[in-house]
């Protein structure tokens, strides 16, 4: 298997596994900020559009990092183990970054409540 189709693979998976968990928890709007801010890093050439080129270097990127973040012990592959666990530091993320959205929402209902 070379690592081209690797990468691929695990990008694919990477985005496609990680938003189907983001799209049934979570604020709207905090999604919205991502998917904007995933978009404005993708297109390169600020021309409000993203060009195939532009698509496959920001998920061969992605598929990168990804990959590293899953190879804790660095030595070239994913085993079930180290998959098992950057799911799980994955879901801990997500629920304290939910936690803080949540909290930042009330302060900012609050501050609007009081002006009223």
């Amino acid at each position: 298997m070379n690592m081209k189709y690797l990468l691929s693979a695990v990008s694919f998976l990477a985005v496609f596994g990680c938003s189907n968990t983001y799209a049934h928890e979570g604020n709207d709007a905090h999604k919205e900020d991502r998917m904007r801010e995933a978009f404005e890093q993708a297109d390169t050439n600020k021309d409000g559009k993203i060009s195939y080129e532009e698509f496959r270097i920001a998920h061969e990127k992605r598929g990168e990092e990804m990959f590293k973040k899953m190879d804790a012990n660095g030595d070239g592959f994913i085993d079930a183990a180290e998959r098992k666990d950057f799911h799980e530091k994955m879901r801990e993320h997500r629920h304290e970054h939910q936690k803080e959205w949540k909290h930042k929402t009330k302060d900012e209902g609050a501050i609007v409540n009081e002006t009223k």
